[in-house]
């Protein structure tokens, strides 16, 4: 039997509400040689559930599972190790694709011979807090300004020039570039940018892009997709973690020996990184716990590189003083809290420290006179 000329990979988690919707955009396309890979990565809904439904109706579903909930990265990494076709499109489960997406880019991809073909992404939103200018932004970021690119400038085009995206989505890839690369991957749990781990390690070795002219993926965007509004710092920490996207990329450069060609795509993707966690923490950390939100900032990207990423933000001397000087006020005050805390519980421990030293001198009395009855019953039994 043939290899099916596409896999479409869906990695899922807890997407019960779309996932149907996006299987039917899928299974429904004018173009039908594919296979579906869906890893669920250990969903507490009825995700599952779905999945093995639509693989009983269409053997072009094949469903896997993770053995333990391990993250984007993780699952998608699956998704591609289970791949058989000629070509690779991921889409995420509560997303979903215009019926000739495939059809439609696959044909630019056998016309070109090119290892990467994007095509059109439309941003809307599935809540009702999202900023229009944001969606606007997001729309500018993922679709590219250059219809085709050649001579190995993917890499440089990307993460240097912004003039394409780090996007998984909306594109199709020549399926032995991930296969090829994917047991050297890192198996670190990364839940925001696994899509920048991913294209960089595909951009650098791709020979040819070019832009399809049809075909559209519809990406949702809700309030817990990207910091537009306050958020906790567990939630704030997985954006830290994208430190760990760069760190991972510079151990694999450096081992395959190609970490000096590509060194200022990284420091410049490090530096966005960096950028976009910063906005993060500026416009949603909460009052209350922003000097732990710097610290854990600091504490990824290190004391140094914090400073120096964050003077480059600041267009003049007098704004980046005033930052500091907030943050020197935050500290005073988040040092204070923690001597007025630390104040009451040394009077917390005074107290008890009373009220264990009373009731032992009760205990001692209570013995005493107890001791004191037994004496005297003792000496009453012995006279009579």
């Amino acid at each position: 039997m043939n290899n099916p000329k596409v896999s479409v990979l869906i990695p899922v988690y807890n997407s019960a509400e779309y996932v149907s919707e996006c299987l039917e955009s899928v299974l429904n396309q004018s173009f039908s040689d594919i296979e579906v890979i869906c890893v669920n990565d250990c969903s507490t809904d009825n995700s599952l559930e779905i999945l093995e439904k639509y693989s009983e109706k269409d053997s072009r579903v094949k469903v896997f599972s993770m053995p333990e909930n391990s993250g984007n990265l993780q699952a998608r990494k699956r998704t591609i190790k289970e791949s058989s076709g000629d070509y690779i499109l991921f889409v995420d489960s509560d997303d979903y694709i215009s019926e000739n997406t495939i059809e439609s880019v696959y044909s630019e991809a056998l016309k070109s011979q090119a290892d990467v073909v994007h095509y059109t992404l439309r941003v809307f939103s599935k809540t009702d807090d999202i900023d229009e200018k944001f969606i606007s932004d997001m729309d500018s970021f993922v679709n590219p300004v250059y219809s085709e690119i050649d001579e190995n400038a993917l890499l440089e085009e990307c993460y240097c020039n912004n003039k394409i995206a780090w996007v998984l989505c909306s594109n199709l890839f020549r399926g032995d570039l991930l296969r090829n690369i994917i047991d050297k991957t890192t198996n670190e749990r990364i839940e925001y940018g696994d899509d920048a781990y991913l294209c960089f390690l595909v951009y650098k070795q791709a020979k040819s892009y070019r832009k399809s002219q049809g075909g559209i993926y519809y990406y949702r965007i809700g309030s817990g997709d990207y910091a537009t509004t306050e958020i906790n710092l567990k939630r704030f920490e997985k954006y830290c973690r994208q430190k760990i996207v760069t760190n991972e990329l510079k151990s694999f450069l450096i081992e395959s020996n190609e970490y000096e060609k590509c060194e200022n795509a990284l420091n410049i993707l490090d530096k966005n990184m960096f950028i976009k966690t910063f906005e993060c923490y500026t416009n949603s950390i909460p009052e209350e716990d922003r000097h732990k939100a710097f610290c854990l900032l600091e504490s990824y990207w290190g004391s140094e590189q914090t400073v120096n990423y964050i003077a480059t933000e600041f267009n003049d001397r007098l704004s980046y003083i005033s930052f500091l000087e907030g943050q020197r006020k935050e500290h005073e005050s988040y040092i204070n809290k923690l001597q007025n805390e630390i104040q009451t519980l040394n009077k917390e421990l005074s107290d008890y420290k009373q009220y264990h030293e009373q009731c032992e001198i009760e205990h001692r009395r209570e013995w005493i006179f107890q001791r004191e009855q037994y004496s005297n019953l003792n000496t009453k039994l012995h006279k009579k």
